[in-house]
């Protein structure tokens, strides 16, 4: 860890050495090896090769390849997007905002844990499903192109996860991404009105 601070797991990335002797993220935890964990921050990832952090603690001669934060942020879009995807096929995702809405205003709604608004969406469809989300986290980490992928549809826009345990893991890595990206630490699952973008 390049700062010395002692984390939960939550706050670290685990890299681990690949038989090649080349550093590699293992965003889900469970390469062989013995595990180097970094701050959940790009320019701390970027710091530790820098610093010639993983050399030392791998007590070896190593190759840290130069786009190592680049290919941990990929690595953890990817993990979010492929739970996003997971959470859809077990009923989990409602998407379009005409369908969110009534199941949001429905004498029976379903108990929501959050809302997605594309990166490259409106403002006006930002502003009507901040309003839908009631005080649920809003997560804006992800193009139209990369929702409509993950969720198997066409210009996905707007989704709302309902209460499941895939929704869960999908809001635990979009907000590991988040500080990843912005390098701050937000509770995602807390704060009323929550934009993760």
């Amino acid at each position: 860890m390049v700062s010395g601070e002692i984390l939960e797991k939550d706050g670290l990335i685990r890299f681990v050495l690949s038989p090649e002797s080349v550093i590699v993220p293992d965003i889900l935890g469970k390469l062989p090896g013995r595990g180097m964990w970094v701050t959940a921050h790009r320019d701390q990832v970027k710091r530790a090769g820098l610093q010639k952090v993983f050399a030392r603690k791998a007590k070896a001669k190593i190759t840290i390849p130069a786009d190592l934060a680049e290919q941990t942020g990929e690595r953890l879009q990817r993990r979010a997007l492929d739970l996003l995807g997971l959470a859809r096929k077990a009923g989990q995702v409602i998407c379009g905002l005409t369908k969110i809405d009534g199941a949001v205003n429905s004498p029976k709604p379903k108990p929501f844990l959050g809302f997605l608004h594309a990166s490259d969406g409106g403002g006006d469809g930002a502003e009507r499903i901040g309003r839908l989300a009631r005080g649920h986290p809003v997560v804006a980490l992800f193009s139209r192109d990369q929702l409509s992928l993950a969720l198997g549809g066409e210009n996905v826009v707007h989704a709302a996860l309902v209460k499941g345990g895939l929704s869960e893991s999908f809001l635990r890595e979009a907000d590991r991404l988040n500080r990843y990206v912005s390098g701050i630490s937000p509770d995602i699952s807390n704060e009323a009105e929550q934009r993760v973008a």
